[in-house]
């Protein structure tokens, strides 16, 4: 149970630092966060430095130095260099003083263009309305991430190879602010291992050390889906990625290298 005083949001904004509530607590200790929630709140921070409809964010890459604590964190911001088209940001997460993310963004220029008639998606998920719930055991731990968000199967079985399916937050990412479409992508990308494991996580844990997150177009709505897969080798690396989509269609990608190890006992 969530204690009754904890805010529906993964952080609450104290000046220039985010408290993480429980809802950011990840799956594999209960002292550190989920990797969602930071990546979008670096999201959040790109989109707020740049403040122009004229620029739609490409792509955010994060490099994921240290296990990231349940614990206050800021984040500061970096020009790169850019071009009448591009423009960059570096961004660097710090939890007291040490940094744990440092993330790098490409924001595109947008042109208005007329484009001939373009081919269908080839591939497409059924509607989240017409998709069962679905239950993974990460929401039977301690209060976290997996108890922050609804979600429904699309396509595939849970524990079994590649999955679909669609995630809906049902709570803030800061307290008393809407989400952003850049952000709430950020914190769904994060979740291709977790949507498409092939090895019990009781045996085998295989967390990201990175996350590169790719958009053509920003995600329309609450509900954004993953067609997820995984892939692990006996040297233990794995790499983790999926086709994110909403409603509408596909609108990105997203990618995880992965640390395969034998889970402590």
């Amino acid at each position: 149970m969530v204690p009754a005083m904890e805010p529906r949001a993964f952080y609450i904004a104290d000046d220039e630092r985010l408290i993480p509530t429980a809802y950011a607590r990840g799956p594999w200790d209960p002292r550190l966060q989920h990797g969602g929630p930071p990546s979008a709140a670096i999201a959040r921070a790109c989109a707020r430095h740049v403040d122009d409809a004229a620029w739609s964010l490409a792509r955010i890459s994060y490099d994921l130095q240290r296990p990231i604590l349940l614990a206050p964190m800021s984040i500061t911001l970096e020009e790169g260099p850019s071009t009448r088209a591009t423009r960059r940001l570096i961004a660097h997460l710090t939890i007291d003083g040490r940094e744990i993310i440092r993330a790098h963004a490409l924001f595109v220029r947008r042109e208005a263009l007329t484009l001939p008639p373009l081919p269908p998606p080839a591939t497409t998920l059924p509607p989240p309305d017409q998709c069962e719930a679905l239950l993974v055991p990460f929401a039977s731990g301690p209060v976290g991430f997996a108890h922050a968000l609804e979600l429904r199967r699309a396509r595939g079985e849970y524990g079994r190879g590649p999955l679909a399916a669609w995630s809906r937050f049902t709570v803030a990412l800061i307290a008393g602010e809407p989400w952003t479409p850049a952000s709430r992508a950020a914190a769904i990308a994060d979740g291709c291992n977790g949507l498409s494991p092939i090895v019990d996580p009781a045996q085998f844990t295989f967390i990201n050390a990175d996350l590169a997150l790719h958009l053509h177009r920003p995600p329309e709505g609450e509900w954004l889906g993953i067609d997820a897969s995984t892939a692990l080798e006996e040297h233990g690396l794995g790499l983790a990625h999926g086709r994110l989509h909403d409603r509408r269609g596909p609108f990105g990608l997203a990618v995880q290298d992965l640390v395969v190890r034998a889970a402590r006992v």
